[in-house]
């Protein structure tokens, strides 16, 4: 559609806005959009319809009209350059078939769609070029994907981003510096994180050389995007922004320095902790957990990442408690008092102040990757079922999950346990042939002796997990399980888990191959 009509008529902006402030608060603007055909379709003639009535039959006709890409373009003083040539393979046409049935699918489809491209990217292979603007258009509105995205577009796909303002965030794909300097806010934060991974210093120099320039509501994005390479060196300018004016940039900031063990944040907060919370012996020589609630929220422990206005339902002295302990390392507490992960989490449960102490234990347990305490976590859930939802918040947010924490959850798994396939959801993925093997053992051990509603409700949700976690070249993924099943939705669950690790497994294949 031709938004730039005669004089007089709407443009869609204009229509939307109407719409929203009413006809009758705001004169109804021209119903006409410059186009003949169109404007027929609009103006009936001897129509006696209300403004209202005329107003969303424009609206309907304009929005039909701008979904079928009626619109001018004025070529006239257009200069493309060629494309570059690609220095990427192109995927076999098996793979592109298959790309081509997850851009045309349903829910499972777009949820396999992030692992093509991860795969993909670990094949160094490209996509096919007919599915560049369709996977462009895509990245426009999914963010997630962006990232893998980008590595697999080949170079007519950046050259194609240089084409559509709206697709400038893939600019990064062959020149993230360029990226940097001339591209739009969701190219630069893309470009930084890779300029990250490739100089994190130089890219850190950029970004503060830039910040000043850059606009407040789009800070934040970029200081997350300092979690890639994030170390010491980047603590000065990070304090700093703890006094940026807007909320959200010193939220971004305050988190990243959270995650580094020695940083002035995570000092400040032990110094706060340690003056709350401490291990005394009881008369008897028994250890007992000594605590106190904040007095208040002062401006510093605001500054550090501190909400003073609590959650509905918690009291405000409990929840900085709870912020002020998410912030302190749990080694600090077994190296400063000498007490074991698991005892730390029994003396806690024995205080008035149990729950903001679990909760922020627990938080701090996931913040700093603590996978001695996420062990911990697990065995004391498995005695106390009550502790479970504090043992998955420790053990979620993980992008790696080390031997020795997924050794622990088979163990539950082989011991049968019914929360165990709680915490398996929570593994980060893929997972190996050894976890996929005892995940499916349990499904399966689950499933053969039966299970209430809510029992069967988490073992869908292990089902639909694992469907897109687990290793498809694992021996016997797809035998063993139950026959003599009475519910129909049962029986279509492990189908349909079946179906998608197959379907897995036939589109990795393809994408070994090259075309």
């Amino acid at each position: 559609m031709n938004e730039t009509a005669r004089a007089g008529s709407p443009t869609w902006a204009v229509l939307v806005r109407t719409a929203v402030v009413g006809t009758q608060r705001e004169a109804p603007p021209v119903m006409a959009v410059g186009d003949a055909e169109i404007d027929a379709l609009i103006a009936v003639p001897g129509d006696t319809a209300t403004a209202e009535d005329a107003l969303l039959r424009a609206a309907a006709v304009a929005g039909l009209a701008r979904r079928a890409g009626a619109r001018t373009l004025d070529l006239a003083n257009v200069v493309l350059t060629s494309a570059p040539d690609e220095t990427l393979p192109r995927c076999s046409p098996d793979a592109a078939n298959d790309l081509g049935a997850l851009l045309g699918g349903g829910s499972r489809e777009a949820m396999l769609l992030p692992e093509w491209l991860a795969v993909a990217a670990q094949a160094r292979v490209r996509v096919p070029e007919e599915r560049l603007p369709q996977l462009l258009a895509l990245g426009t509105h999914r963010r997630d994907l962006r990232p893998a995205l980008v590595k697999v577009i080949g170079a007519r796909g950046g050259w194609l981003a240089e084409q559509e303002p709206e697709w400038a965030f893939a600019l990064a794909a062959d020149d993230p510096e360029r990226a940097w300097h001339d591209g739009d806010r969701a190219a630069r934060v893309l470009a930084l994180a890779a300029l990250r991974a490739q100089d994190a210093a130089h890219a850190r120099k950029l970004l503060v050389s830039a910040w000043q320039r850059e606009p407040p509501a789009e800070r934040a994005a970029f200081v997350d995007a300092l979690r890639t390479g994030l170390s010491a060196a980047d603590e000065p300018f990070l304090e700093t922004v703890l006094d940026d004016r807007r909320k959200d940039v010193r939220g971004a900031a305050a988190a990243l320095l959270a995650r580094l063990p020695d940083s002035r944040l995570v000092q400040r907060a032990i110094d706060r902790g340690g003056a709350l919370v401490s291990v005394k012996r009881t008369k008897l020589g028994a250890r007992a957990l000594s605590v106190a609630l904040p007095a208040e929220c002062t401006p510093a422990m605001q500054r550090d990442g501190v909400e003073p206005r609590p959650p509905a339902g918690t009291g405000e002295r409990a929840w900085w408690l709870q912020q002020i302990v998410a912030q302190v390392p749990p080694l600090h507490w077994t190296s400063a008092h000498g007490v074991g992960a698991g005892a730390m989490i029994a003396l806690a449960r024995k205080t008035d102040a149990e729950q903001p102490l679990l909760h922020g234990l627990a938080i701090a347990t996931a913040r700093y990757d603590d996978d001695a305490w996420r062990i911990a976590w697990i065995e004391t859930a498995l005695d106390v079922p009550d502790l479970m939802p504090f043992a998955l918040t420790a053990n979620t947010g993980s992008t790696v999950a080390r031997p020795e924490r997924i050794a622990a959850i088979a163990r539950a798994l082989d011991a049968n346990d019914p929360q165990a396939g709680q915490l398996a959801m929570v593994v980060p993925g893929p997972w190996d042939v050894t976890f996929s093997r005892a995940v499916v053992q349990y499904m399966q051990d689950q499933l053969a002796v039966g299970a209430s509603p809510a029992a069967w409700a988490l073992q869908r949700g292990l089902l639909t997990v694992a469907a897109a976690q687990v290793a498809p070249e694992t021996p016997g993924m797809l035998e063993g399980w139950p026959e003599n099943m009475a519910q129909q939705a049962v029986r279509d669950a492990i189908a349909t888990f079946c179906e998608t690790v197959g379907l897995r497994a036939a589109m990795r294949a393809h994408l070994k191959a090259t075309g």
